[in-house]
């Protein structure tokens, strides 16, 4: 195949590329013809189609005064197709371009022909060292110099070296690279081998299986030893205690019964017993429920609930008086508020009920321990004792002479706040239904069926 054309030599577009295409390739793609201005210093060549684009309307014409030979095409190609080093010095000009007067000749180097060349693998696993000893840029400290790699590579001096090494059980010279220090910290960097991590593993497996009839019903079990505290179960202390000291005073009188047909002797005995229980059980309650010095999170949820009510009843009275009415923004917020202060009270009023069910349990005993004195009298057991026990109770636990044995925050009693209830409970009612009732009103009357 010769390309040898004469000036003024006219050949179509399709052929040129066919003749390109059919026989050179290149790592960026295929070779092609492009046209370039015709000076003394630029001829026509062979040229990437991203450098000198035209179209295909333009008349290609091809003038080369020393021919390329199709042997030497075919070597140039072989070089590209078994070494991927000759087509990177083909990309980095490592080939000899010469000027022959208006020509160009180029002409591959004799070090990329020597690279390129196919040679029989002399060990097992040369293709493997031949990959590690392969010339990279990124790598600037190698042992093979930079001559080394544009000339001659001498592959049995190479042989000779890491035989020597693998004798001498130390690590091939040719491959010790410099490393970063970050890299050869981690190397040196301790750690536990592979079959003692899995030997660790195994263990915690065996002892889970073997646990797992200890877990809940629900199955599972926590890796966070910190959520049981967190159980929704172990909250609510304040309701827990109120159940167990309501359940301890319905079966007091039960469980300390005063006989009044028996001997002076064993009624003062059980009139003492009685007493005697009944002031721990008192005592037990009082210091369960002192909140004379109240902790942060109490301190914290009284302000939030107050401030909140504030709030709603802001909003309350600017929707009232105000000329500016509710947006959809305010009357969603008020409503999630609302929905909050409406759960808090209820939770509050549910506390409320279980106190005052104690208060009502611990007057309830003292009734019935004035019931037992109207049957003492009507026997010859003398009553003096019985009757100072029944009088300091008395004035202890009823109204009006005691606050109650529950005090909030040692100022206010349940029966201060059953009062202030039964009188401002309507208003307040009043105040915070009227608006969602108008609402409601509102937004019948909106959409309601015409």
């Amino acid at each position: 195949m010769d390309f040898s054309y004469g000036r003024g030599h006219q050949n179509s577009f399709a052929e040129m590329k066919r003749l390109a295409t059919k026989h050179i390739r290149c790592p960026e793609g295929p070779l092609e013809l492009y046209q370039r201005p015709v000076t003394t210093s630029h001829m026509y060549g062979w040229h990437h189609k991203s450098q000198y684009p035209i179209t295909q309307s333009e008349p290609w014409t091809y003038v080369k005064r020393h021919p390329i030979k199709e042997n030497e095409v075919t070597k140039f190609v072989d070089y590209m197709k078994h070494k991927k080093a000759a087509m990177k010095a083909i990309s980095e000009n490592k080939m000899v371009k010469e000027h022959f007067g208006a020509g160009t000749h180029y002409k591959v180097k004799p070090s990329v022909k020597r690279i390129s060349t196919p040679r029989t693998p002399i060990i097992p696993g040369y293709d493997d060292l031949q990959w590690r000893a392969r010339p990279r840029k990124s790598i600037v400290e190698d042992n093979l110099s930079q001559e080394e790699v544009s000339g001659e590579i001498n592959f049995s001096e190479l042989q000779q070296k890491f035989i020597d090494d693998l004798s001498s059980h130390q690590t091939p010279t040719c491959f010790n690279r410099k490393i970063s220090p970050t890299l050869a910290q981690l190397r040196l960097t301790p750690a536990q081998p592979l079959g003692e991590k899995r030997k660790i593993l195994i263990q915690k497996h065996e002892d889970i299986r073997l646990n797992s009839s200890k877990l809940a019903t629900g199955g599972g079990f926590s890796l966070w030893p910190e959520m049981e505290k967190m159980r929704l179960d172990s909250k609510g202390s304040t309701i827990n205690s109120l159940d167990r000291f309501s359940a301890r005073l319905k079966n007091f009188s039960s469980e300390h019964p005063i006989y009044t047909i028996s001997t002076t002797e064993h009624f003062h005995d059980g009139i003492r017993h009685w007493h005697r229980d009944f002031h721990n059980l008192l005592n037990e309650i009082i210091e369960t429920f002192d909140t004379s010095q109240p902790s942060w999170n109490y301190q914290i949820y009284i302000f939030s609930y107050i401030g909140g009510i504030i709030l709603l009843v802001y909003y309350l009275f600017d929707n009232v008086y105000a000329k500016n009415r509710l947006t959809p923004k305010r009357i969603r917020r008020w409503v999630i508020l609302l929905t909050v202060i409406t759960c808090w009270s209820g939770m509050m009023l549910f506390l409320f009920k279980s106190a005052q069910n104690v208060e009502n349990l611990i007057e309830t005993n003292v009734f019935r321990l004035n019931e037992i004195m109207g049957n003492v009298l009507k026997t010859k057991i003398e009553t003096d004792y019985f009757q100072k026990v029944l009088k300091y109770w008395q004035i202890r636990c009823l109204p009006p002479s005691t606050q109650g044995t529950i005090i909030i925050f040692g100022i206010f009693s349940l029966h201060d706040i059953k009062i202030y209830l039964q009188y401002y409970s309507i208003p307040l009612m009043t105040i915070i239904l009227s608006p969602i009732i108008q609402l409601i009103l509102a937004v019948y009357s909106l959409y309601k069926p015409q």
